[in-house]
């Protein structure tokens, strides 16, 4: 079972991942290995995202955030 900060993880760099056409088994192998680091980025959204007034600019910064974890991640 995926629990929600994984969830929210995938989908928010699963839209870097379709722009450079990873195949599904693809996106799999890499969320499974680098679990933790998506595991980690979805629980900080989470967090955010719980704060009132903050959570207004959170969903934006999500979407950033997780461009730059498929850039971190693409290079290695």
């Amino acid at each position: 079972q995926v629990v929600p900060e994984l969830s929210a993880a995938i989908d928010y760099t699963d839209l870097n991942l379709v722009r450079r056409r990873y195949a599904t088994r693809a996106k799999i192998q890499l969320w499974k290995a680098h679990s933790w680091r998506f595991f980690g980025y979805g629980l900080s959204f989470f967090m955010f995202l719980t704060i009132p007034l903050l959570n207004v600019v959170v969903v934006p910064a999500a979407a950033v955030g997780g461009t730059l974890l498929y850039l971190e991640l693409d290079r290695k």
